[in-house]
């Protein structure tokens, strides 16, 4: 795995100046911080490369253009953990000038949200937020409850700091909702008259609502399905402890049903200590690469026969390179690594000659949360003697005019990024046409992207599969 430890503060880019000589960069610099995860179990170390493609090309294109206002791309190691993550970003925004600040996962970002939101106003940060993993349907969901009010405020986030370049598990839900209840009858693939499906989730505000999802989408194809929960704690676990791991294996395939979901309460349970006599027909979970990992390794060594199917997170390069052919025949659907178009393809070969590397699971949507705050910022900054000076605010005003549905499209690469600079710096509209997707974002703040059901195969990880969920919410496959 190509991995890289970041501590504190890392500048990405001295390359972001390279049309410049040993020219010193520019006095008007606008500032982008990431605060994502580089050293954990579920670490995204491709992502920085995929960030600072994206400033090194929109810096090439302000070069060209003679603009004085150039990016710097600044990232921080979340290591997973909410507090870390608040601690950074606001070292970033104080400390290091940041306008905008990309985020790692839903938790990470939900923390960060409840900074606007909570009664101190001396914690604010006041710059947009754009997550890259968010896949938590409660997050910039007007309709959202929590019982902690600070939480339900940031999940709802009237004030419109919080944005994200992924679809929500809602739509991979929809997928996997097709590809499970199509196998036997209507999902029943042992023909014993039951549809159950055995879940393991995180318990947090992620993993419960993802298995209350589950049970609605698949009760509307199979009324009588069954849906058992299991969580585990967010307390950190031992990737090597082979007797918890076993035990969470040896619940989710035996025919108990430990905890059938509430359709109504996300958190609660119909009953508990169930005996059903009934194996599940599928094995679903939402949990991090790490802890997949585990399980994975678990099931392989209980000679588990049952398909095992996934949320997005288990096509992160970890896993095939740990798992290797005990990922064959495992199942799952994400975002597609890269749109079939224009604009993905030239993402594909930039990122590939920039270093060496094929695009892995969401480098292009962490290209596009650069691209579209970078956008912003720039678009903000016209008219201020000195760019640098652009304000959080402003920022966050202007990502709503950047996928402009009457304005020119602009795609990836530096040659259109020098469209867009002309463009608005003349004050004409643009519609960004991203690497993952059209970057569309709705009034809340978030995207559609095309998805794609992949499998192990040979050790790796094939696309068998996509669904345009762009087009109509009901994800329809691409013959």
């Amino acid at each position: 795995m190509h991995r890289m430890t970041l501590s504190a503060i890392v500048v990405g880019l001295a390359a972001s100046w390279a049309c410049g000589g040993n020219n010193p960069p520019p006095a008007k610099t606008i500032v982008l911080g990431a605060v994502i995860d580089q050293s954990s179990s579920m670490a995204w170390t491709t992502w920085t490369t995929a960030g600072s493609l994206a400033v090194d090309q929109l810096n090439g294109a302000l070069q060209s253009a003679n603009s004085n206002t150039r990016f710097q791309f600044l990232v921080s190691d979340s290591a997973a953990n909410p507090a870390t993550t608040v601690s950074s970003a606001t070292d970033l925004v104080v400390n290091k000038g940041a306008k905008a600040i990309i985020t790692d996962n839903s938790n990470d970002d939900v923390a960060l949200s409840k900074l606007a939101y909570d009664a101190d106003a001396t914690n604010d940060i006041n710059v947009p937020l754009m997550c890259v993993t968010c896949t938590s349907a409660s997050i910039n969901n007007p309709a959202a409850t929590s019982s902690d009010p600070v939480t339900q405020a940031a999940y709802q986030d009237a004030s419109h700091w919080n944005w994200r370049t992924c679809t929500r598990a809602t739509q991979q839900l929809t997928v996997l909702t097709s590809v499970v209840t199509g196998r036997g009858s209507s999902g029943d693939v042992s023909g014993d008259g039951v549809f159950k499906v055995s879940v393991i989730v995180l318990d947090d505000s992620s993993g419960h609502p993802y298995v209350q999802s589950i049970l609605n989408k698949f009760a509307a194809v199979n009324p009588n399905v069954l849906v058992e929960k299991i969580t585990i704690s967010t307390s950190n676990h031992d990737l090597n402890d082979t007797a918890f791991w076993d035990s969470q294996a040896a619940l989710l395939i035996d025919n108990k049903t430990e905890c059938q979901q509430d359709p109504n309460t996300s958190t609660a349970c119909v009953g508990t200590g169930q005996a059903t006599d009934v194996v599940p027909d599928a094995l679903m979970e939402n949990l991090n690469p790490g802890y997949n990992i585990a399980l994975s390794q678990a099931l392989a060594r209980a000679n588990n026969t049952i398909t095992f199917f996934h949320a997005h997170a288990f096509r992160a390069n970890q896993v095939s390179e740990t798992l290797g052919a005990e990922i064959n025949g495992q199942e799952g659907v994400s975002p597609v690594l890269f749109e079939d178009n224009a604009s993905g393809e030239q993402f594909s070969t930039d990122l590939k000659a920039a270093s060496g590397m094929e695009p892995s699971l969401l480098d292009s949507s962490m290209y596009d949360a650069t691209v579209a705050l970078a956008l912003a910022a720039f678009k903000a900054s016209v008219g201020l003697s000195d760019p640098s000076t652009v304000a959080g605010t402003q920022v966050q005003q202007a990502l709503s005019q950047i996928n402009d549905p009457s304005g020119t499209i602009v795609s990836a690469g530096t040659e259109e990024f020098k469209k867009a600079i002309a463009l608005i710096s003349a004050g004409s509209a643009i519609n960004y046409d991203g690497a993952s997707g059209p970057v569309d974002f709705d009034s809340s703040g978030n995207i559609f992207q095309n998805l794609s059901l992949y499998q192990g195969q040979g050790g790796a990880f094939v696309d068998v599969q996509k669904f345009d969920c762009v087009s109509s919410p009901s994800c329809l496959a691409v013959q």
